[in-house]
């Protein structure tokens, strides 16, 4: 009964969140530049085939500043986490819902460009395009973006792995479903196979 009890505040919170643009699918290529714009919307509505963009926007803290006056480098791994979260929850399930389903995911990789800095109040959306669905990984190519200007990006590539034993597995059929409205134009998905 708790466990149901749980859900359902789940389920609640998460209309909450997504009522009040927390995190949003945004369609391509709006914008300067194919970003989407600042101002995020709810619609998947005139993708165009061209895959969905899951945006979650953020205030900078004054804490996630450093002596320079603008967000301290490792800080945008810790908002794409946040954001990768968010996705997830929007997209696939919640976090407790996916180590019970029997999988999980690692960071293999992560590269971050930085292009100009974010600073002390900004509202920083974080858009997680998907590049590519692998037999056993997936890689995210974050953009931070502050009024329709490029703060940094990036890619993650993560490898799913079994909770338990933390070994590799395939990615479940139902997380690949779900997965794929999201994934770039350019992006690839494997069928079955090993390595990727």
């Amino acid at each position: 009964m708790l466990g149901a009890r749980k859900s359902e505040v789940q389920q609640i919170l998460l209309l909450i969140c997504r009522s009040k643009n927390y995190g949003s699918v945004v369609p391509r290529g709006k914008g300067p530049s194919g970003m989407s714009p600042s101002v995020v919307c709810g619609s998947a509505a005139g993708c165009g085939g061209m895959g969905k963009i899951f945006t979650h926007r953020l205030r900078v803290r004054y804490s996630e500043c450093d002596q320079q006056g603008v967000v301290f480098n490792g800080h945008y791994l810790f908002f794409y986490d946040v954001a990768l979260t968010e996705f997830w929850r929007a997209a696939v399930c919640g976090p407790d819902e996916m180590v019970g389903a029997g999988y999980d995911l690692v960071v293999a990789e992560a590269r971050i460009r930085y292009r100009e800095g974010a600073r002390f109040d900004d509202l920083v959306d974080v858009e997680m395009p998907v590049a590519h669905l692998g037999t056993t990984s997936m890689v995210v190519r974050p953009r931070f973006v502050v009024g329709g200007r490029l703060m940094a990006d990036g890619e993650v590539r993560h490898v799913f792995v079994d909770p338990g034993s933390k070994s590799k597995r395939e990615m479940p059929g139902d997380v690949r479903a779900a997965l794929a409205p999201y994934l770039e134009e350019t992006g690839q998905v494997a069928g079955t196979g090993s390595g990727s």
